[in-house]
C-alpha cells in the first residue's frame, strides 16, 4: 500500500507543474491576443 501511495503522491507532485506551466503559457498567448487586438483597434 506504501507504495502505490508514494506513486501516487509523485504523479500528483508532477502534475501541478504541468498544468502551471501549461496555465503560463496559455497566459501569455492570451496576452499577446490581447495585446495584438488593442494595437489594431488603436489604427481604426
Amino acid at each position: 500500500m506504501k507504495k502505490l501511495v508514494n506513486k501516487a503522491v509523485k504523479k500528483a507532485n508532477r502534475k501541478p507543474s504541468m498544468l502551471l506551466a501549461a496555465g503560463l503559457i496559455v497566459t501569455n498567448i492570451v496576452l499577446m491576443a490581447i495585446v495584438k487586438e488593442g494595437s489594431k483597434n488603436e489604427e481604426a
